[in-house]
């Protein structure tokens, strides 16, 4: 007999029945910008977007690893629900909801209610007392990935998504929303860190500040015409640009490393042959054989 976690890894990544569902509407954590700090795209790539659009089966599909880090992510942001319930805090999870002029639909992982405002009723009327609501989006990482990336700073496309939701909830709820918290918590030490998004809405652009402070690296109508820009090749049947690479030629690798894009031990890893020099995109990608079929084929498959 084949051993149990062989039998739950071959079904955990193709189970019994799959679920099939038509995309009719943009996706929060399909997000994506083109940075206003170096010109380069972040988030989601919109050729990635476009084959879920239009319906193609995936080439590389997730992993028996890949399922069990969404089922944890999924199992921690139900824990914490659990435990902002008993504090008598919790105010909703899995909240869905659809941004009907720039058609985005997404799902908000919880709400918790704030400190106690007042709110101002009608001269004839007594003053009402409300509560504050804030949105809360959980992300989990682990090792490098937690200790000297989001412990530091959080990832552009993560505040792309609480962006999102705060400029919908926010229109809709606007005494009792305004601001979004991002929690990250580490899957192998269980640390955490916080930050709280809020949006600085202006003649000229809605910006966000992280922690009180500026954040100039996107606007969220960069977000939004990224989006729109999607949605007219959609609509052509045309395939957009890939927006990342798979399998740099040496000089690029240099050019990457000479622009802080890779350390030095990595680089002498790509020249040595032990490692291939590709964006992470491509490499985590469910499409990445379809959208690069001759390098994949040349370079034997690598990763």
């Amino acid at each position: 007999m084949d051993k149990l976690i062989t039998k739950l890894n071959k079904y955990i990544t193709n189970p019994h029945i799959l679920e099939e569902r038509a995309r009719l509407s943009h996706y929060p954590s399909g997000a994506s910008a083109v940075s206003r700090i170096n010109g380069d795209i972040l988030g989601k790539c919109h050729r990635s977007s476009w084959y879920d659009w239009k319906g193609y089966k995936p080439t590389n599909p997730i992993d028996a690893r890949g399922r069990w880090t969404f089922a944890h992510g999924n199992k921690m942001e139900a824990m914490i629900a659990e435990q902002f319930k008993q504090m008598g805090m919790w105010a909703g999870s899995n909240v869905k909801f659809y941004m009907q002029d720039k058609n985005i639909s997404g799902e908000v992982d919880i709400f918790v209610f704030g400190d106690k405002v007042v709110k101002m009723a009608a001269p004839d009327k007594p003053p009402e007392e409300i509560k504050k609501i804030i949105g809360v989006e959980i992300k989990t990482a682990y090792g490098y990935g937690f200790q000297k990336s989001v412990s530091q700073a959080p990832k552009p496309e993560n505040l792309m998504q609480c962006g999102i939701y705060l400029d919908y909830w926010s229109k809709l709820y606007p005494d009792e929303i305004d601001e979004w918290r991002l929690i990250y918590m580490a899957r192998d030490t269980h640390e955490t860190v916080e930050y709280v998004a809020k949006l600085d809405r202006t003649k000229e652009a809605t910006k966000l500040t992280v922690d009180e402070k500026p954040y100039e690296i996107f606007y969220l109508e960069d977000v939004y015409e990224r989006y729109k820009i999607l949605g007219e090749y959609v609509i052509k049947n045309q395939p957009p640009p890939q927006d990342f690479k798979y399998g740099y030629e040496w000089v690029e690798s240099e050019e990457r490393f000479e622009r802080g894009k890779i350390s030095k031990t990595a680089l002498a890893q790509i020249q040595s042959g032990k490692k291939l020099d590709s964006d992470w995109h491509c490499l985590y990608c469910s499409h990445l054989d379809r959208c690069w079929p001759e390098k994949r084929n040349s370079l034997g498959n690598k990763k």
